[in-house]
């Protein structure tokens, strides 16, 4: 705690201040969290879809954007690089768990990209849905981010 940090003599004067104040505190942070919103139906069959391995999820955004930040669940398969002729078989190269013949759900930043990365991955893979919630949105929904690497 913070508290730990503070010379002995100072934190044992502070430490009944804050532990009358902590669950005040506490609550407030708790009332300003705002409850993530409810899932819209197709999202709430992309979560469950995830989780059963039914389903895949690309992310087509560049490399520069997913180094801020990608979802614990997407593969990163830029809209560029499907531009210049990315193909199936070194997507699968790359993502040995990735299979052609799955629900392969796609999201962007902000649900225009996916259009296009949508259209030339049904070369290769059977079901592409786009999605037109972007990175944002999707974990604003609750979406897990991957781990800092």
């Amino acid at each position: 705690s913070m508290l730990s940090l503070l010379p002995a003599a100072l934190s044992s004067r502070l430490a009944p201040a804050a532990s009358r104040l902590a669950p005040a505190v506490r609550s407030m942070v708790v009332a300003s969290a705002p409850p993530p919103p409810l899932l819209p139906p197709h999202l709430e069959d992309l979560r469950e879809e995830l989780e059963s391995g039914e389903a895949q999820l690309f992310d087509v955004r560049e490399p520069g954007e997913a180094a801020m930040g990608m979802l614990r669940s997407a593969d990163l398969v830029p809209l560029s690089a499907l531009e210049r002729g990315l193909q199936k078989a070194q997507i699968v190269e790359r993502y040995p768990q990735v299979d052609p013949a799955r629900l392969t759900y796609v999201h962007c930043a902000a649900g225009i990209r996916v259009h296009p990365a949508t259209a030339l991955l049904q070369a290769g893979f059977e079901r592409v849905v786009p999605l037109q919630e972007g990175y944002a949105a999707l974990l604003q929904y609750g979406f897990e981010p991957k781990e800092e690497e």
